[in-house]
């Protein structure tokens, strides 16, 4: 009982969190910068960086086809 409990306020404080980042775009950055971070401070840490894919698309388009063989 006492984990159900625990985990129903824990939902809860993830769907006000995501209230607030939703509302504001920056901050879902800034959240991400401030976890890479905390992480970076780690001893053999490998971080990946997502990258949209519209932007990944972008640079495609600039660099052009791939030559054919």
């Amino acid at each position: 009982m006492i984990i159900a409990e625990g985990e129903m306020q824990a939902s809860k404080k993830l769907a006000e969190a995501a209230g607030i980042l939703s509302a504001q775009p920056s901050g879902m950055q800034l959240r991400f910068l401030q976890t890479a971070q905390t992480l970076g401070g780690e001893k053999n840490t490998t971080l990946f960086f997502p990258l949209p894919m519209d932007l990944i698309q972008a640079v495609m388009k600039k660099i052009g086809p791939e030559p054919t063989a």
